[in-house]
């Protein structure tokens, strides 16, 4: 049996601000990207998925996500601080994209990322 081991996530996404996006979800960076505006966003990929029920996506659920750093002067790429609180998008294109208008995402709330899966249970 050929077992693919999954790399480490990169960091922890949860948020005390929305329900949708409490967690901790493991995730996994896949490259800078575009999108409301801005060039300095993160695409990420998360586990487990956020339900997509509740964004009109029926059954299909949203395991790409792009994130941005809320405050100025922060960054996450790099992540300039821990936690760093951050925008979610959650894709409804596909993530080949670099670039993302507004009709490829959906505004799905705040969260915070955290280098730890400790660190954001600490903080749910």
């Amino acid at each position: 049996m050929n077992s693919t081991k999954t790399p480490n996530p990169d960091f922890f996404l949860s948020s005390t601000e929305n329900v949708d996006l409490e967690g901790p979800r493991e995730c996994r960076s896949r490259g800078l990207v575009s999108a409301f505006g801005r060039d300095d966003c993160l695409l990420i990929q998360v586990s487990p998925p956020v339900i997509g029920q509740a964004y009109g996506l029926g059954e299909k659920d949203i395991d790409h996500l792009v994130i941005a750093s809320r405050f100025k002067g922060s960054s996450a790429v790099p992540v300039s601080e821990w936690p760093l609180p951050v925008y979610v998008v959650g894709l409804t294109a596909e993530p080949s994209k670099d670039a993302f208008l507004p009709e490829d995402y959906e505004f799905l709330g705040w969260a915070e990322i955290y280098p730890t899966l400790e660190r954001a249970k600490q903080h749910r």
